[in-house]
């Protein structure tokens, strides 16, 4: 089964804020694009075959991003531990369970342990709403303007959307004041605070757009964008409560195991941009917090403990002691799969064996002679792999 269709493609062009992820990959032409198809198609075709294919080859071609994303996730975790020297069986039964896993994974004939994915993605309300401000972005890029591009700051959301000539009226009017050599002259000397800027507000959304001059290379690049720097909305590391949600939801469908159970969570979020271990670690342990003791009306000490709401310690006791380990990855999409945070973390109070020497990736796992979380590093998903994307 392929993936993408056989069809000559002619798009070159950068992929529009509100495309559908696999739209683009499977029309565009772009160098990076057609690497990006040929590196996940190699591991579908690795993917078993059987009723499981067929699901995954549904879901990867659909229109919607989270069926998409969910799909792929698969893909990758089959290809990432396929890779690494381990034989994985899809969605095994298992004696005395209705409730199946994704993957049962086996080295050398022998069955090591279970893996469970989910992805972790924003709300539908907040999707909707940031469709909304893409379809802004990409109306800002239909906007003609041949001498400068758009550093957009904004806050908040829209409501509805914005037709185009509510905004290219008020933008062209002041691209057409503006003389390139004098604020061409202002962006060398770096007075970036002295370039043409053009603010929008809308209720609760603030929009502010600073025009930039264009190099002559940037006015010769058929596709370069109008829009080409954005900051603002909610920009985040990724968060606890995203984390700690998916396990506890995977966690509850799970009795004890006769073997390991992993389960692998990927956050997916633009918003997302950064993963941080502390982060992870108050999700799996409880969030830190400040305790302090008065005395006089002055501080006399304190300290810093945890919240006691982790998905693996919770009001003074380990919960879910049958996962053996979760998976961190953030923002693993099939545009961009490597060199991204991807972290197996092992949970202390687990009822099941370690699995410390069996993976091979980058991990975080107790160490009960000092009573915490150490680091040991492994293969990064690029060289387990093998990508040159």
């Amino acid at each position: 089964m392929e993936l993408f269709d056989s069809i000559e493609r002619r798009e070159f062009k950068p992929a529009k804020y509100s495309d559908g992820i696999y739209s683009y990959l499977n029309l565009s032409a772009r160098e990076e694009i057609v690497r990006i198809r040929k590196a996940i198609q190699e591991f579908f075709d690795n993917y078993p075959n059987g009723d499981d294919k067929l699901r995954i080859f549904q879901s990867f071609r659909s229109k919607d991003d989270h069926v998409h994303h969910s799909a792929f996730f698969e893909i990758f975790i089959h290809a990432l531990f396929s890779k690494a020297g381990y034989k994985l069986k899809t969605h095994p039964e298992i004696e005395g369970m209705e409730t199946r896993p994704d993957f049962s994974v086996f080295k050398n004939g022998k069955l090591l342990f279970y893996i469970e994915a989910t992805i972790s993605t924003p709300s539908k309300d907040d999707f909707k709403k940031q469709k909304i401000i893409d379809d802004l972005f990409d109306k800002l890029n239909k906007i003609k303007s041949p001498n400068f591009w758009f550093q957009v700051h904004y806050s908040g959301y829209l409501e509805s959307y914005i037709k185009l000539k509510d905004i290219e009226k008020p933008i062209m009017h002041k691209l057409n004041r503006c003389s390139i050599d004098k604020y061409y002259e202002f962006y060398k000397s770096e007075n970036f605070n002295l370039l043409p800027n053009i603010c929008f507000n809308s209720n609760s959304f603030k929009l502010e757009i600073i025009f930039v001059p264009k190099t002559e290379a940037q006015k010769k690049d058929n596709n370069f964008r109008n829009v080409a720097m954005i900051s603002g909305g909610a920009y985040r590391i990724i968060t606890e409560d995203e984390i700690n949600k998916s396990i506890r939801k995977k966690a509850k469908k799970y009795n004890l195991l006769n073997h390991p159970l992993i389960i692998a969570v990927n956050c997916i979020d633009d918003k997302i941009i950064n993963a941080d271990d502390d982060d992870v670690s108050s999700a799996l342990f409880g969030k830190h917090q400040v305790n302090f003791h008065m005395k006089d009306h002055k501080v006399e000490d304190t300290s810093l403990s945890r919240d006691n709401k982790g998905a693996f310690f919770h009001r003074q006791s380990p919960i879910n002691s049958r996962i053996n380990a979760v998976l961190i990855g953030a923002n693993i999409t099939s545009f961009n799969f490597v060199n991204k945070y991807l972290k197996l973390w092992h949970n202390p109070y687990s009822y099941t064996s370690q699995l410390v020497d069996l993976i091979p990736i980058p991990q975080m796992i107790p160490n009960y002679e000092v009573s915490a979380m150490e680091f040991r590093d492994g293969i990064s998903i690029e060289n387990i792999l093998k990508s040159n994307l």
